[in-house]
């Protein structure tokens, strides 16, 4: 993260943890940033990983039939709500790539909290991942 910016983990429990576990992230150990359709398809273990979602990615999630599977798996993700200003600059960039009218609030919040970590973004959406590239994140 840069300078006096800092983000906060809370689980579903509300407990906050710092860098999600109340240690340094190492290098080799990017946290993964899964969208919506990553967790639904199964392109992402949801055991055993360093998984962080902005809450919006459960919301879409609650809205279908797959909420139950996440439900008994919610104890294992960090839930995060990204900054206004990771938001503006995700926003920034979509709009010089060309991608802002294809990204949904969604996507934005999942590539703001990437952003901030400096995490692993998780989809098979290639207006995130053009985003996420110009951005040198992983993908």
């Amino acid at each position: 993260m840069n300078g006096d910016q800092s983000l906060t983990y809370q689980s579903r429990r509300g407990s906050k943890l710092e860098n999600g576990n109340g240690q340094e992230e190492t290098k080799d150990e990017k946290p993964l940033v899964p969208d919506t359709s990553a967790i639904l398809t199964g392109s992402v273990n949801l055991l055993g990983e360093n998984i962080v979602v902005p809450s919006m990615v459960l919301w879409e999630i609650a809205k279908g039939k797959p909420a139950r599977i996440i439900k008994d798996q919610e104890e294992m993700l960090k839930v995060v709500e990204p900054q206004k200003s990771s938001i503006t600059k995700i926003r920034e960039q979509a709009g010089i790539t060309g991608d802002l009218k294809y990204l949904s609030e969604t996507d934005i919040e999942v590539l703001a909290v990437a952003f901030e970590i400096k995490g692993k973004v998780i989809t098979n959406d290639y207006s995130m991942q053009n985003v996420a590239k110009t951005m040198g994140h992983s993908i």
